[in-house]
């Protein structure tokens, strides 16, 4: 019928054209645009999804705050650039262009409890089943908001009185699998993770002018954000006064063609070193609040204010599982209270914007042009620039002069890997207790000692003797920080053992056993940092292995690998350097190694990322 009506509605018009095989293509393809138009205007439009509305957090442009959508206009490109980036997907509606995870009715079991995930129609859902009786559901919710979109994504449901309530499990994008929540942190074996509700733990960051509105008479949540994701307001504040002001075009191009800033909107490059470094610390960095989560002044900071006027700093002592025992952050994401320690900023003129961009042409990281190299730091420090080998008594080209390497490591745990601590320092020959900091040589030359390293620092920049044990003289850092470090410490020396660059300067195949025994580490995030660095190493020849499966198939696993290196040792291959306790032609030095597990750092980390 529709048909009908579209070709009655069609004849006149290709009529007038004389529409025949004959006539030019564009007259036909004029009909063809014609003929769409009609089906839209004719077409239903989808009904607002209501339900999806009432769950999610009000929008409200208060205080002067307003949505990405009003920059767009006027800023195309920068909006483009904001819009490709990882901030913009960090949280998200949920629908067929956010959802990575597969919602294709399969039963995800672990801990205890046994969920189904499934799409009805453009909708995503969670059944959590009985667990004595799998064919009754116990519950059944729809997935209304994500976060993330690279490394892991979260789901969120509508929870009690309008809050949001995260789906205990998470779809970890890189191993292409659904894992218990539990299992996407490094935390111990036996760690529940307790509700987590988005208003309250992550609104913070994860969206732009929060405000939790919890009523604690009613327990109701009347959550109101700007704009969920991290948008414009985020880092240029509020923009109400900027587009009223700019409305006449005239004043608009007066403004750009004048030296003069822009007095109503902020711009971190013209804001003042320390108030521009805190435009991104305002999320990443660790804070507590002076009057509590439910005051609100938090919520009233905006960028180019004072962060310390509205939270209090976490530095080290308070927060002793997140630091290493220099003041160093241990985990990614909370970088600027480890730049803010840096001989670069406290004397010097560094910002997260001399590294980063936020409007440019890289997401992954957001670094500006030619700012992934040295150029970072000899934009500052040219005089190295034509004396490189000479400064770091390493090849040119080698990954050993890299200015990143040594002087802001991979010494952070973070995202199930490591990640570059941004305390920007000079090597040491730290590492020696299980919980310190791990340094950048022996993360490197993970088969050299901490005595190797201190010699070297000494004979090369003069750095004052260190006393050492006796081990650090005899047994390599890199063997002692896998076998009886803090799991800190195992997680990183187990990400560096498989990248290439370290296995080159260390000759590789000798990590292989110490692989091995981390299979069956007590952390599941570090048995999983060690099977990458495995499938690094092996390649196709990796042996199947899952990091959260029963303890006996994992067991199976570590002895499998262990037994080929040993089998593939005698029969030949590279000698082991000599302080990685591996006998020449033989296997390793059991006795020596069961005597560093059994002093291992057992002690219970929780990293709050």
């Amino acid at each position: 019928m529709f048909a009908t009506i579209l070709g009655i509605a069609l004849l006149p018009l290709s009529r007038a054209l004389r529409l025949d095989a004959r006539k030019p293509a564009h007259l036909a393809s004029g009909v063809a645009v014609v003929a769409l138009v009609l089906l839209g205007a004719t077409a239903r439009r989808p009904a607002p999804d209501v339900a999806l509305s009432a769950a999610l957090p009000l929008r409200a442009e208060r205080d002067g705050m307003r949505s990405s959508g009003s920059c767009q206009g006027c800023h195309p490109g920068q909006y483009a650039s904001w819009h490709a980036s990882f901030h913009r997907t960090m949280t998200q509606v949920a629908d067929r262009d956010s959802v990575v995870a597969p919602f294709d009715g399969r039963k995800l079991e672990g801990r205890g409890r046994t969920f189904v995930v499934e799409r009805r129609g453009e909708e995503f859902w969670v059944r959590e089943l009985q667990p004595r009786d799998p064919a009754r559901t116990l519950v059944s919710k729809r997935v209304v908001m994500t976060t993330g979109s690279r490394h892991q994504q979260v789901y969120w449901t509508a929870g009690p009185g309008g809050s949001l309530v995260q789906f205990p499990w998470v779809y970890e994008i890189a191993e292409g699998r659904w894992i218990p929540t539990e299992d996407s942190f490094l935390r111990p074996e036996d760690w529940t993770q307790q509700e987590t509700t988005w208003n309250r733990d992550c609104i913070r960051c994860h969206s732009v002018g929060p405000r939790p509105n919890l009523d604690f008479d009613s327990e109701l949540w009347r959550t109101e954000v700007t704009e969920i994701g991290i948008a414009c307001a985020s880092c240029h504040g509020p923009a109400e006064e900027h587009i009223r002001s700019h409305h006449n075009p005239l004043h608009r191009h007066r403004l750009r063609a004048s030296d003069r800033s822009d007095p109503t909107i902020v711009n971190a490059r013209r804001l003042t070193r320390q108030r521009s470094s805190e435009v991104c610390g305002q999320c990443h960095s660790f804070v507590t609040f002076h009057n509590g989560f439910f005051a609100d002044d938090w919520t009233r900071f905006r960028a180019g204010k004072g962060l310390e006027d509205h939270f209090a700093l976490y530095m080290g002592a308070e927060h002793e599982d997140s630091f290493w025992p220099d003041g160093s952050s241990r985990i990614g994401g909370r970088e600027y209270n480890a730049m803010i320690l840096s001989g670069c900023y406290t004397n010097g003129e560094l910002t997260c914007l001399s590294c980063h961009a936020m409007h440019g042409d890289e997401p992954r990281d957001q670094l500006a042009p030619a700012m992934d190299g040295d150029e970072a730091c000899l934009q500052c420090h040219a005089d190295f620039r034509d004396r490189l080998a000479e400064h770091t008594f390493h090849e040119p080209a080698g990954s050993g002069s890299r200015c990143y390497n040594c002087h802001m490591p991979y010494a952070s745990y973070a995202l199930l890997g490591a990640a570059r601590v941004h305390r920007v320092d000079s090597p040491t020959a730290s590492g020696r207790t299980t919980s310190e900091r791990p340094n950048a040589c022996n993360l490197c030359h993970l088969d050299r000692t901490l005595a190797w390293t201190a010699e070297h620092l000494t004979q090369w920049y003069d750095a004052p003797p260190v006393e050492l044990e006796r081990e650090h003289e005899e047994v390599a850092a890199g063997v002692l920080w896998a076998l009886r470090g803090d799991a800190a410490q195992r997680a990183i020396v187990a990400w560096h053992m498989g990248q290439r660059w370290a296995r080159d300067a260390s000759g590789g195949p000798w990590v292989t056993p110490y692989l091995a025994r981390l299979l069956v580490d007590p952390y599941s995030a570090i048995r999983l940092i060690a099977h990458r660095s495995l499938r690094q190493l092996d390649g196709e020849r990796a042996i199947p292995f899952d990091y959260i499966g029963p303890p006996d198939e994992r067991e199976r696993a570590s002895r499998a690998v262990l037994d080929r290196w040993v089998r593939e040792r005698a029969a030949g291959g590279a000698p082991a350097p000599p302080a990685v306790l591996i006998e020449e032609h033989a296997g390793l030095r059991q006795h020596a190694v069961e005597e560093l597990v059994r002093q291992r750092d057992d002690r219970r980390l929780i990293l709050a990322e």
